[in-house]
């Protein structure tokens, strides 16, 4: 459908709105080793 984001565009957004103390944007080894720190296993790739 016309208009949808993908799934990249929407996380791209994410990181771009929802950024670190230091202003700076997570890297995606950041929020891989975020989300493993869970128990979820996942690559930043």
């Amino acid at each position: 459908m016309a208009g949808e984001r993908s799934l990249a565009d929407k996380l791209n957004h994410l990181f771009a709105v929802h950024t670190a103390r230091s202003g700076q944007e997570y890297s995606n080894e950041q929020v891989a080793a975020a989300i493993a720190d869970t128990g979820v296993t996942i690559s930043q790739s």
